[in-house]
């Protein structure tokens, strides 16, 4: 499934895919403070249908400010409420730097590569089954994986 965050930035989306019982959310482009409230409805509703281990694939991410984080800490505690495991793979140098540099890399579980694979977070989302329009994201078309006209 390609979501759209279309509200803030077009050119930032959340990428969902299962493989082998795990989530991956893969978010592309920006983490910040124009994008985060649709960021985090996207990845809270599409915890609500997850049952398995939940790795957030941040190879991608463009930007980061600390609205962005903010998300990633409010996503994990609800995975954990939940039950669920929460990973974030591959953050991109500067993102990893400032969470260790703050101290807010404590409370995650940081991989460079899903578990069960060699392959980066990139690779295999890329691998993860989509399912389109199982989550709808508001002023998106998610037939085309494109914004709504």
């Amino acid at each position: 499934m390609h979501s759209h965050v279309t509200r803030g930035n077009p050119a930032t989306e959340l990428v969902i895919g299962q493989d082998r019982g795990r989530t991956v959310l893969a978010i592309r482009g920006d983490l910040d403070m124009a994008t985060v409230t649709d960021v985090r409805e996207l990845i809270l509703r599409a915890m609500t249908h997850v049952t398995g281990p939940i790795f957030v694939d941040l190879s991608d991410v463009t930007s980061c400010d600390a609205e962005g984080l903010a998300v990633l800490i409010h996503v994990r505690r609800r995975a954990r409420l939940l039950g669920l495991a929460f990973s974030l793979v591959s953050p991109p140098d500067q993102m990893r730097q400032i969470m260790q540099s703050t101290g807010l890399w404590r409370p995650f579980v940081i991989l460079t590569a899903i578990p069960g694979t060699a392959i980066p977070g990139t690779a295999i989302r890329r691998k993860a089954s989509i399912h389109k329009a199982s989550i709808p994201v508001p002023g998106a078309d998610l037939n085309s994986g494109q914004p709504a006209a």
